[in-house]
């Protein structure tokens, strides 16, 4: 079903878990491939089913995913609109540091899972976001890996996640400006009404690795059992940990971007930025996180916590 290329992969330490297999119900909700061209969002789930697939606060998505490797960051499936309130969970792309990432928002704030850069753009790359058991977590790894070294990331989800009033899309939220909607293949995607641990997300790899695909029957407990791995995890900062990252003098031209060598896990952070510009009125700067930032428009002195039109056009921003 799939080709098998030999991967580089990086080093990171690796160590044997065992952890206990829950029930799990696997619903597959997309199962035919999708190869969007950017031009419209696609409901596969209405507000009233996704409030009752979420409604116990843990649940789990995966996905095979092949996408653009050009344009600006974009969503590739949501239960959210463009309005802040209405956000439930996301899981995005960004072609400039290609990874993909999952922001869930929860009763008291929102997080946001930056992923591996590990993306194949060539092929399939599985995607699994898990939120429950007090995580947030995101596991992405090209099917071309020869066996399973999953990069997982994961934050701490110290809230109950919001369970959104509106429907789960793809390529896209409802509102969604047409240059932020996803360009790519998307096949595959399967709803689990708990989240997934390590070695669940261990044996779904495999099962694709081996040929199949999930079917309605898919008995994960039995395939979670019959997997043997080892996990690759990445270390993320724990809250209350604070790191002090200081980057040297640079200039930058009209245009050009800097990407900081640190993810800013959960948590406060604070980002101090020196600029000398000739003439602030015309200047535009945007700090990125991912799918939210911070927009400076000089002509009005202001930053702006939305990618609002400023008057003069901004620069893309990696």
């Amino acid at each position: 079903m799939y080709s098998c290329v030999q991967k580089s992969i990086f080093t990171a330490l690796l160590f044997a878990l065992s952890l206990s297999v829950f029930s799990t119900e696997v619903r597959v909700i997309y199962p035919k491939n999708l190869n969007s061209d950017g031009s419209k969002i696609i409901e596969i789930l209405n507000a009233d089913q996704m409030r009752k697939l979420i409604g116990k606060g843990e649940f789990a998505v995966s996905f095979l995913c092949t996408p653009s490797q050009s344009g600006k960051y974009c969503i590739i499936m949501a239960q959210s609109t463009v309005t802040f309130a209405d956000r439930a969970f996301w899981v995005g792309y960004h072609p400039g540091l290609g990874r993909f990432d999952f922001l869930i928002r929860t009763t008291t704030g929102q997080i946001q899972v930056q992923g591996a850069n590990n993306v194949d753009p060539n092929g399939y790359n599985l995607v699994i976001v898990s939120a429950g058991d007090g995580e947030a977590r995101l596991l992405t790894i090209p099917l071309s890996m020869p066996e399973f070294h999953g990069r997982v990331m994961r934050l701490p989800l110290s809230a109950p996640m919001r369970n959104a009033k509106v429907p789960f899309t793809l390529c896209g939220r409802f509102g969604e400006s047409a240059e932020n909607r996803f360009k790519g293949a998307v096949d595959e995607v399967v709803f689990y009404d708990k989240s997934l641990n390590i070695k669940q997300m261990a044996a779904i790899f495999e099962h694709y690795r081996s040929g199949k695909r999930i079917k309605s029957g898919f008995d994960l407990a039995k395939a979670t059992n019959q997997t043997n791995f080892q996990a690759i995890e990445f270390p993320t900062f724990a809250l209350g940990k604070r790191e002090i990252f200081r980057a040297k003098p640079m200039r930058l031209k009209s245009g050009e971007s800097y990407v900081a060598p640190r993810q800013i896990a959960g948590g406060d952070f604070l980002v101090d930025i020196e600029l000398a510009v000739h003439d602030v009125s015309q200047s535009v700067f945007q700090i990125d996180l991912g799918a939210d930032g911070f927009l400076f428009d000089g002509s009005h002195s202001v930053p702006k916590a939305e990618w609002a039109a400023p008057t003069t056009t901004p620069p893309d921003f990696i």
